[in-house]
Protein backbone atom coordinates (compact mmCIF):
# COMPACT_ATOMS: atom_id res chain seq x y z
CA UNK A 1 0.00 0.00 0.00
CA UNK A 2 0.98 3.46 -1.09
CA UNK A 3 0.56 6.31 1.68
CA UNK A 4 0.30 10.38 0.90
CA UNK A 5 -2.42 12.92 -0.12
CA UNK A 6 -4.03 12.13 -3.26
CA UNK A 7 -6.27 14.86 -4.18
CA UNK A 8 -5.83 15.85 -7.95
CA UNK A 9 -3.25 18.08 -9.36
CA UNK A 10 -2.33 19.63 -12.09
CA UNK A 11 1.09 21.26 -13.25
CA UNK A 12 2.40 22.29 -16.29
CA UNK A 13 5.86 21.10 -15.34
CA UNK A 14 7.10 17.71 -16.59
CA UNK A 15 6.55 15.08 -14.49
CA UNK A 16 9.89 12.83 -12.97
CA UNK A 17 9.32 10.08 -10.79
CA UNK A 18 12.40 8.54 -8.56
CA UNK A 19 12.40 4.99 -6.80
CA UNK A 20 14.46 4.70 -4.23
CA UNK A 21 14.50 8.58 -3.44
CA UNK A 22 15.32 8.50 0.27
CA UNK A 23 19.07 8.57 0.17
CA UNK A 24 21.57 8.19 -1.76
CA UNK A 25 21.42 7.88 -5.55
CA UNK A 26 17.83 8.49 -5.69
CA UNK A 27 17.97 11.50 -3.45
CA UNK A 28 20.70 13.19 -5.55
CA UNK A 29 18.78 12.51 -9.05
CA UNK A 30 15.57 14.07 -7.39
CA UNK A 31 17.27 16.84 -6.86
CA UNK A 32 19.34 17.11 -10.56
CA UNK A 33 16.02 16.45 -12.24
CA UNK A 34 13.83 19.23 -10.33
CA UNK A 35 16.89 21.54 -10.49
CA UNK A 36 16.20 20.84 -14.47
CA UNK A 37 12.89 22.07 -14.25
CA UNK A 38 10.68 18.92 -13.51
CA UNK A 39 8.50 18.14 -10.96
CA UNK A 40 9.24 15.24 -9.20
CA UNK A 41 7.48 12.22 -7.40
CA UNK A 42 9.71 10.65 -4.72
CA UNK A 43 9.31 7.15 -3.93
CA UNK A 44 10.46 5.25 -0.92
CA UNK A 45 9.52 3.41 2.04
CA UNK A 46 10.68 5.92 5.07
CA UNK A 47 8.27 8.37 5.00
CA UNK A 48 10.02 11.02 6.73
CA UNK A 49 13.05 11.10 4.30
CA UNK A 50 10.80 11.93 1.71
CA UNK A 51 8.70 15.01 3.38
CA UNK A 52 12.37 16.33 4.24
CA UNK A 53 14.08 15.95 0.49
CA UNK A 54 9.98 16.97 -0.80
CA UNK A 55 10.45 20.42 1.73
CA UNK A 56 13.84 20.97 0.58
CA UNK A 57 13.12 20.51 -3.21
CA UNK A 58 10.39 22.76 -3.37
CA UNK A 59 12.57 25.38 -1.00
CA UNK A 60 15.59 25.26 -3.59
CA UNK A 61 14.04 24.96 -6.94
CA UNK A 62 10.59 26.36 -6.73
CA UNK A 63 8.80 23.28 -8.27
CA UNK A 64 6.41 20.81 -6.93
CA UNK A 65 7.60 17.64 -5.14
CA UNK A 66 5.36 14.97 -3.83
CA UNK A 67 6.20 12.71 -1.32
CA UNK A 68 4.90 9.12 -2.28
CA UNK A 69 5.29 6.18 0.51
CA UNK A 70 5.37 2.83 -0.73
CA UNK A 71 6.89 -0.47 -0.43
CA UNK A 72 8.12 -1.53 -4.12
CA UNK A 73 8.90 -5.12 -2.70
CA UNK A 74 5.12 -5.99 -2.35
CA UNK A 75 3.70 -7.72 -5.41
CA UNK A 76 1.27 -4.88 -5.96
CA UNK A 77 3.91 -2.24 -5.00
CA UNK A 78 4.20 -0.90 -8.63
CA UNK A 79 0.31 -0.94 -9.67
CA UNK A 80 -0.30 1.01 -6.62
CA UNK A 81 2.01 4.03 -6.80
CA UNK A 82 0.87 4.70 -10.08
CA UNK A 83 -2.45 4.32 -9.20
CA UNK A 84 -1.57 7.12 -6.67
CA UNK A 85 0.34 9.14 -9.03
CA UNK A 86 -2.73 9.05 -11.61
CA UNK A 87 -5.12 9.89 -8.88
CA UNK A 88 -2.94 13.61 -8.56
CA UNK A 89 -3.78 13.60 -12.17
CA UNK A 90 0.37 13.24 -13.38
CA UNK A 91 1.63 12.52 -16.05
CA UNK A 92 5.28 10.75 -15.79
CA UNK A 93 7.28 11.53 -18.87
CA UNK A 94 10.97 10.56 -17.00
CA UNK A 95 10.93 7.70 -14.98
CA UNK A 96 14.34 6.72 -12.82
CA UNK A 97 14.80 3.14 -11.65
CA UNK A 98 16.47 3.38 -9.10
CA UNK A 99 15.70 1.69 -5.80
CA UNK A 100 17.35 -1.36 -4.82
CA UNK A 101 18.44 -3.52 -0.98
CA UNK A 102 21.15 -6.32 -0.89
CA UNK A 103 20.02 -9.62 1.01
CA UNK A 104 23.06 -10.24 2.16
CA UNK A 105 24.16 -14.51 3.08
CA UNK A 106 23.87 -17.63 0.64
CA UNK A 107 20.79 -18.76 -0.77
CA UNK A 108 19.36 -20.64 1.92
CA UNK A 109 19.85 -18.22 4.93
CA UNK A 110 17.15 -16.13 3.73
CA UNK A 111 13.29 -17.33 3.74
CA UNK A 112 12.22 -16.94 0.53
CA UNK A 113 9.91 -14.25 1.18
CA UNK A 114 13.04 -12.12 1.26
CA UNK A 115 14.59 -13.45 -1.47
CA UNK A 116 10.88 -12.60 -3.51
CA UNK A 117 10.82 -9.11 -2.32
CA UNK A 118 14.12 -8.40 -3.28
CA UNK A 119 13.95 -10.19 -6.72
CA UNK A 120 10.26 -8.05 -6.91
CA UNK A 121 12.44 -4.54 -6.30
CA UNK A 122 15.27 -5.06 -8.30
CA UNK A 123 13.68 -6.45 -11.57
CA UNK A 124 9.93 -7.13 -11.51
CA UNK A 125 9.08 -3.92 -9.98
CA UNK A 126 10.87 -1.63 -12.31
CA UNK A 127 9.45 -3.44 -15.56
CA UNK A 128 5.93 -3.26 -14.60
CA UNK A 129 6.89 0.43 -13.93
CA UNK A 130 7.94 1.06 -17.65
CA UNK A 131 5.23 -0.97 -18.37
CA UNK A 132 2.31 0.80 -16.81
CA UNK A 133 3.98 3.87 -17.74
CA UNK A 134 5.27 3.61 -21.30
CA UNK A 135 1.90 3.97 -23.53
CA UNK A 136 1.80 7.15 -21.91
CA UNK A 137 4.56 8.42 -23.15
CA UNK A 138 3.96 6.95 -26.47
CA UNK A 139 1.22 8.61 -27.18
CA UNK A 140 2.98 11.89 -26.06
CA UNK A 141 5.68 11.39 -28.43
CA UNK A 142 8.44 11.76 -25.80
CA UNK A 143 9.81 10.14 -22.25
CA UNK A 144 12.80 8.89 -20.74
CA UNK A 145 13.35 5.74 -18.66
CA UNK A 146 16.42 5.62 -16.69
CA UNK A 147 17.48 2.37 -15.19
CA UNK A 148 20.18 1.77 -12.45
CA UNK A 149 21.99 -0.89 -13.45
CA UNK A 150 25.54 -2.25 -11.74
CA UNK A 151 28.57 -3.62 -13.22
CA UNK A 152 27.72 -7.12 -11.26
CA UNK A 153 25.21 -7.40 -13.98
CA UNK A 154 28.47 -9.09 -16.02
CA UNK A 155 30.11 -11.02 -13.48
CA UNK A 156 28.90 -14.79 -13.83
CA UNK A 157 28.12 -15.37 -9.99
CA UNK A 158 27.86 -13.09 -6.95
CA UNK A 159 27.83 -15.46 -4.03
CA UNK A 160 26.81 -14.11 -0.91
CA UNK A 161 24.18 -11.67 -2.61
CA UNK A 162 22.92 -14.67 -4.84
CA UNK A 163 20.00 -12.29 -6.41
CA UNK A 164 21.56 -9.68 -6.91
CA UNK A 165 24.06 -10.30 -10.05
CA UNK A 166 20.61 -11.95 -11.82
CA UNK A 167 18.74 -8.78 -11.28
CA UNK A 168 20.88 -6.49 -12.52
CA UNK A 169 21.19 -8.55 -15.26
CA UNK A 170 17.56 -8.07 -16.45
CA UNK A 171 17.79 -4.93 -16.18
CA UNK A 172 20.38 -4.46 -18.24
CA UNK A 173 18.45 -6.86 -20.80
CA UNK A 174 15.39 -5.04 -20.41
CA UNK A 175 17.29 -1.72 -21.40
CA UNK A 176 18.39 -2.84 -24.04
CA UNK A 177 15.70 -4.64 -25.64
CA UNK A 178 13.34 -2.08 -25.06
CA UNK A 179 15.52 0.41 -26.74
CA UNK A 180 15.40 -1.21 -29.65
CA UNK A 181 11.66 -2.27 -29.66
CA UNK A 182 10.61 1.23 -29.21
CA UNK A 183 13.69 3.14 -31.04
CA UNK A 184 11.19 5.27 -32.92
CA UNK A 185 8.91 5.74 -30.54
CA UNK A 186 10.08 8.91 -29.21
CA UNK A 187 11.30 7.61 -25.48
CA UNK A 188 14.81 6.74 -24.51
CA UNK A 189 15.82 4.02 -22.69
CA UNK A 190 19.16 3.88 -20.81
CA UNK A 191 20.63 1.56 -18.07
CA UNK A 192 23.89 2.91 -16.01
CA UNK A 193 25.93 0.42 -14.67
CA UNK A 194 28.53 1.41 -11.83
CA UNK A 195 30.58 -0.90 -9.73
CA UNK A 196 31.49 0.46 -6.15
CA UNK A 197 30.26 3.97 -5.31
CA UNK A 198 29.81 5.49 -2.11
CA UNK A 199 26.07 5.13 -0.74
CA UNK A 200 24.32 3.01 1.85
CA UNK A 201 24.90 -0.35 0.04
CA UNK A 202 28.59 -0.39 0.92
CA UNK A 203 27.27 -1.01 4.69
CA UNK A 204 26.64 -4.68 4.56
CA UNK A 205 28.94 -7.13 6.12
CA UNK A 206 29.98 -9.01 2.57
CA UNK A 207 30.18 -5.76 1.17
CA UNK A 208 32.59 -4.14 3.77
CA UNK A 209 34.81 -6.99 2.82
CA UNK A 210 35.12 -6.59 -0.43
CA UNK A 211 35.41 -2.54 0.11
CA UNK A 212 38.37 -3.66 2.21
CA UNK A 213 40.41 -4.80 -0.63
CA UNK A 214 39.77 -2.46 -3.01
CA UNK A 215 41.99 0.79 -3.50
CA UNK A 216 39.73 3.98 -2.22
CA UNK A 217 40.24 5.17 -5.75
CA UNK A 218 37.83 2.59 -7.26
CA UNK A 219 35.15 3.72 -4.85
CA UNK A 220 33.02 6.00 -7.32
CA UNK A 221 30.79 9.37 -6.04
CA UNK A 222 27.37 9.58 -6.17
CA UNK A 223 27.12 12.62 -7.43
CA UNK A 224 29.42 11.78 -10.26
CA UNK A 225 27.57 8.47 -10.97
CA UNK A 226 24.28 10.47 -10.94
CA UNK A 227 25.51 13.24 -13.61
CA UNK A 228 26.82 10.73 -15.96
CA UNK A 229 23.67 8.88 -15.81
CA UNK A 230 21.46 11.93 -16.77
CA UNK A 231 24.14 13.10 -19.22
CA UNK A 232 23.48 9.49 -21.29
CA UNK A 233 20.03 9.69 -21.46
CA UNK A 234 20.16 13.35 -22.59
CA UNK A 235 22.82 11.85 -25.40
CA UNK A 236 21.00 8.58 -26.00
CA UNK A 237 23.12 6.31 -25.00
CA UNK A 238 21.99 3.08 -23.52
CA UNK A 239 24.27 1.51 -21.65
CA UNK A 240 26.38 4.05 -19.64
CA UNK A 241 29.67 2.89 -17.71
CA UNK A 242 30.77 4.82 -15.18
CA UNK A 243 34.68 5.28 -15.53
CA UNK A 244 37.86 3.67 -17.57
CA UNK A 245 37.71 0.93 -15.46
CA UNK A 246 34.71 -0.14 -15.32
CA UNK A 247 34.84 -0.75 -19.03
CA UNK A 248 37.99 -2.69 -19.04
CA UNK A 249 36.71 -4.67 -15.96
CA UNK A 250 33.10 -5.29 -18.31
CA UNK A 251 35.57 -6.34 -21.28
CA UNK A 252 37.52 -8.69 -19.42
CA UNK A 253 34.46 -10.08 -17.68
CA UNK A 254 32.94 -10.37 -21.16
CA UNK A 255 36.20 -11.93 -22.33
CA UNK A 256 37.88 -14.06 -19.61
CA UNK A 257 36.13 -18.01 -19.09
CA UNK A 258 33.58 -17.80 -16.47
CA UNK A 259 34.85 -20.91 -14.44
CA UNK A 260 38.37 -19.09 -13.85
CA UNK A 261 36.82 -15.89 -12.79
CA UNK A 262 34.60 -18.03 -10.07
CA UNK A 263 37.95 -19.32 -8.80
CA UNK A 264 39.23 -15.40 -8.26
CA UNK A 265 35.75 -14.61 -6.79
CA UNK A 266 35.93 -17.38 -4.25
CA UNK A 267 39.46 -16.32 -3.28
CA UNK A 268 38.61 -12.45 -3.56
CA UNK A 269 35.96 -12.76 -1.47
CA UNK A 270 37.02 -14.98 1.17
CA UNK A 271 34.54 -17.58 0.74
CA UNK A 272 36.71 -20.89 -0.27
CA UNK A 273 37.12 -21.29 3.97
CA UNK A 274 33.43 -21.54 4.01
CA UNK A 275 31.68 -24.86 5.31
CA UNK A 276 30.42 -26.47 2.16
CA UNK A 277 27.47 -27.50 4.41
CA UNK A 278 24.56 -24.53 4.61
CA UNK A 279 22.69 -23.07 7.14
CA UNK A 280 19.13 -23.82 6.43
CA UNK A 281 16.56 -21.56 7.74
CA UNK A 282 14.67 -22.77 10.61
CA UNK A 283 10.99 -24.00 10.27
CA UNK A 284 9.62 -20.56 11.27
CA UNK A 285 11.63 -19.07 8.43
CA UNK A 286 10.74 -20.84 5.69
CA UNK A 287 6.90 -21.11 6.65
CA UNK A 288 6.51 -17.24 7.24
Amino acid sequence: MCTGHSSPTSTALPVALVTGASSGLGWLFAERLAAAGYDVVLSARRVDRLEELAAQITKRFHVRAYPIACDLGAVDGASMLVKEIHARGLHVSYLVNNAGVTVEGDFLEHSWDEQRACTQLMALTPAELIHLLLPDMIERGEGRVLNVGSVGAYWPSFPGMTLYGPSKSYLLKLTRTLALEYRDSGVRFSVVCPFLTQTAFLDGPITRQIVAQVPRGIIADPADVVDQALSAVKAGRVVQHTSLLNRVLVLALTLVPPALIDRVILRFMSLADKPTKPNLPTRREVSR
